[in-house]
Formats: C-alpha cells, structure tokens, sequence
C-alpha cells in the first residue's frame, strides 16, 4: 500500500446547532456509486486514532474522518454527548456534508454502540454501503468489560496506559503523527469533552438494549458487514507482567487475572461476533496473517502467565486504533468485492439445502427420478455417484425457486390486503384557530430560545470553565439531608 493523500483543511459542516470539521483525503470517487470510507473513533477519542491506517489506504480511496462534537476543530455541541446525541449528530452530519456516495463506516471500541444507534436513528437507507467494525462494542459488552477492566484495575495502579500496554512501543505512527496524537489528548479542550463522553459511556448499554434491536435483525439486509477483533488478553499479559514488576497486587489479584487473561479473548469474540446478526453476508472475526509488513509476528495461543514469567515475542494486535495493523485492509468492502461475496454465501447455502435433500440410494430409483423431473438420465462420463449428486443438486434448486415463488405470492397477497385508501376530513374552523394560537405562541418562543443557543455557542471554552468551577466552588459548601415528594416535584433539605 501507498501513501495516502494528505487530508485537506477542514470543512466545517453545520448541523443547525453548531458546526462539525470534515476532513477529506484522497481523490473525488470515479463513480457516484463507488463507496467511501468514513472513520469513528472510539470513546473520548479523535479522529488523530486512524493516521496510520490513512496512510496505508491506497491513494486512489476517497476516505473522510470527522471531529465529533467538542474535540479537535468541531465545536461544541449544546447537547450531552449521549450514544443517542451522537448518532443524531452524526446523521445531521452526513445530511449536511459534500458527501454524496454511499458510505463505508469503520467504527472502532464505543463507536459500535454509536454506529448501532445510528442505523437505529436513520435506518437501512442508501446512505450504507457496508460496516468495519473494529474490535467495536454491542449493547450486551458493559458487564463482562467491567469484570475484565477490575481484574485489571490492581496491576495497573501508577502505570502509564500506553506504555503499559505496549501501544507507544509497536505504535504504527509515525513520530510526528504520535506527538500530535498526543498532544491533542493533553489539551484542555479535549479532556473537558472526553470526561463527558466517559460520564455517558456506561447508560449508553442499556439505553441501546432497550431499542431490542436483536429483534429486528438483520437491520443492513443483505449488506456487507466486516467484524475485526483485538486480542484483550495481551494487554492483560503486558499490564501483569508491568505491575507485578512494579509491585502491584496481591496474590490472589494476580491469580484472578491470570485466569481471566486465559479465558478473555474466547469471550470477547463471542460478544462482537453478535455484530454479525446485522447481515446475513457479515464476516467474522479475522485474525490477521502471521507476518506483515506492519505487524510482529504473533503466536497462535496465548502464551501461559506464571508469577514473574516474561514473555518477550509479543502478539500483534492491540485494541487501541492507533495500531495500524487492527484492520486488514484488504478486507474493505467494495461494489465488486460485496458482489463475490454475496454470490460465494449464495453458493454455500445451496450446497448445505442439497446435502440436507434425500435422494434414493439405488442408481435405478436415481434413474427413474431424474426422467420425472424431464433431467436426462445419464450424462457423458457420469456414474452412479456423479448421477446421485446431480440429482440432490437439482432437488434442491427446485426446492429453491418453489420457496421463493411462495415468498412471493405470500408478499403479493400481504401486499394487496394492506393497500388502504388515502382520505381526508375537514377540519373545522375551531382546530384551524386552535392550531394558529398555538403557531402564534411556540413560534416567537422557539425563535428566541435558537437564538440564544447560538449566542451561548459563541461564548468562549474558557469561560464555560470558569462559570463552572464558578458555580462548583459556590455549591460546594451545600449538602443534601433528605429529600422528599410535595405534590409532583420532589423537595430537598440541604
């Protein structure tokens, strides 16, 4: 792979609230069907993640990233940084932006739970072409991510998380994309919106869960869906063996995380490979080629963890998307390739539907079922064997097309008995002046509550900081004794 072009200034898109920068590399798209690829980062995290991965994508690919609301050059949004914000952000975003060809979404760590909101919001529209989904959360991942992150949580006390983790060693960065990387983590800016992000990233589960998405899948149809997991347990083995050196834990800490080490990355397959239920052509999960020009090579089981046992060969992948090598490039989706795919899945539905057909065991009874299905009954070359196995292959495209005539007579029939005609009612004069007095008192209202909106997004971040610790210093002395309900508004003691 080549280098990419670079990124072009950003545009900044308005969403009506505020505005969102767009960064456009490569070149224009040849066709208007052609898919681009757009980047999410993952939780309290920029678009600075996908450098490296930028860089490797061929220069003929048209890819985007986008600050979220509050981080790099987007401003701020007056909305919390909800999954449910985001989502809706982010299809004002795409509405809004020069983009006009079908997207392919590659979402990293929480931009799973975000991408699953989005397509919740805005359904299976033409604005999808396809999803990466790198090593992404689902709605059921808190509990069993809140177990390993606890399990972690006593080696890890005082150990630098990038260092510990061997991400800042085997980064694909280049030294110049780390430090601005970095240095974008450190700014002010950046930390008030990751704290926020970090204060919504818990209710965003349950919140989504609640949408029973499960229940209406595949949500894409029939579009492609690419699955890529991390391997969890290597950040467990480095971040053990980092904290038993510096001391960290007890021995019954270390145990239980060397036994949820040997069990992790078997339980966080299963729980993105339920990405796979949004298509019915998604790929699993792919463990990357042994050797690459950018990765290390990576052995095939995770190594055993005994009390001060180091491991010096360390596998390659990391769940951080500033490694480069998390995506298998070659794996992105195109018209062509989403073509092949679907026609090999096709292939092998068929030969599972003609392996489960029964056919008769004696070349006579073969024979004779072929001439009742008007088949010849031999063809040049062919045995007993070859003669069965046409036979269960014929059975079972007849079975094929007798199901989708069904399907569609069925659809036919469903579709005739929910035709209704459209009709209308007069309304009288008392709704029409109902609706003017209520046009007439929430207009001017709406007016002046969106300019003054617009006013306060122009007040200066520093500000904002200053009103708050303003108004935290002036709460800090109040404590709340009891509460209780007066009517319907509940009443607090301090």
């Amino acid at each position: 792979m080549s280098s990419s072009t670079p990124p072009s200034p950003p545009t900044l898109v308005n969403i009506g609230t505020h505005s969102l920068a767009l960064y456009t590399h490569g070149p224009s798209p040849s066709s208007p069907s052609d898919p681009v690829l757009l980047f999410v980062p993952g939780l309290s995290s920029s678009r600075l993640v996908w450098a490296a991965v930028l860089r490797l994508l061929p220069p003929s690919l048209r890819s985007y990233t986008y600050d979220r609301s509050g981080f790099g050059s987007s401003e701020l949004s007056p909305l919390a940084p909800t999954a449910e914000n985001i989502a809706l952000e982010l299809s004002y975003f795409i509405e809004k932006a020069p983009i006009a060809n079908p997207l392919i979404i590659v979402a990293h760590s929480w931009a799973g739970v975000l991408v699953r909101e989005f397509i919740a919001l805005t359904g299976n529209g033409p604005h999808i072409a396809g999803l990466v989904l790198v090593d992404a959360n689902h709605e059921t991942t808190l509990p069993p991510l809140k177990k390993w992150l606890a399990a972690l949580k006593p080696l890890g006390e005082g150990l630098e998380a990038y260092a510990a983790r061997g991400i800042e060693a085997e980064k694909q960065l280049t030294q110049e994309e780390w430090e601005a990387f970095v240095g974008d983590e450190r700014s002010e800016k950046f930390q008030l919106q990751a704290e926020k992000e970090f204060a919504a990233y818990e209710p965003s589960f349950p919140t989504l869960q609640n949408k029973e998405l499960e229940k209406k899948q595949p949500l894409l149809g029939g579009k492609p869906v690419f699955v890529i997991g991390g391997k969890r347990s290597w950040d467990g083995v480095r971040v053990y063996e980092a904290g038993v050196e510096r001391g960290n834990g007890t021995e019954e800490e270390r145990r239980h995380l060397r036994e949820m080490i040997g069990t992790v990355d078997e339980e966080n397959d299963g729980l993105i490979r339920e990405h796979l239920r949004l298509t019915p052509t998604s790929r699993p999960p792919k463990p990357p080629p042994s050797q690459s020009p950018t990765q290390t090579p990576q052995p095939t089981t995770t190594p055993p963890l005994t009390p001060g046992h180091t491991h010096t060969q360390p596998p390659n992948m990391s769940v951080h998307a500033s490694r480069a090598d998390l995506i298998d490039l070659d794996s992105i989706p195109t018209t062509h390739a989403s073509t092949q795919a679907t026609a090999f899945l096709s292939q092998l539905d068929r030969k599972k539907r003609a392996a489960a057909t029964i056919v008769p065991t004696s070349d006579t009874a073969v024979r004779a079922a072929l001439r009742a299905i008007s088949e010849p009954i031999t063809l040049y070359g062919e045995g007993p064997g070859d003669r069965r196995d046409r036979l269960r292959e014929l059975l079972a495209e007849r079975e094929e097309v007798e199901a989708e005539d069904e399907d569609t007579a069925m659809g036919e029939a469903e579709a005739d008995a929910d035709v209704e005609e459209e009709f209308y009612t007069a309304g009288s004069d008392g709704l029409l002046e109902a609706r003017r007095e209520i046009a007439r008192f929430s207009l001017p209202r709406a007016k002046a509550r969106v300019d003054a909106q617009k006013l306060e997004a122009k007040i200066p971040l520093r500000t904002h900081v200053t009103f708050r610790k303003a108004l935290r210093a002036k709460m800090a002395p109040f404590e709340l004794q009891g509460s209780q309900i007066a009517g319907e508004r509940p009443v607090g003691i301090v």
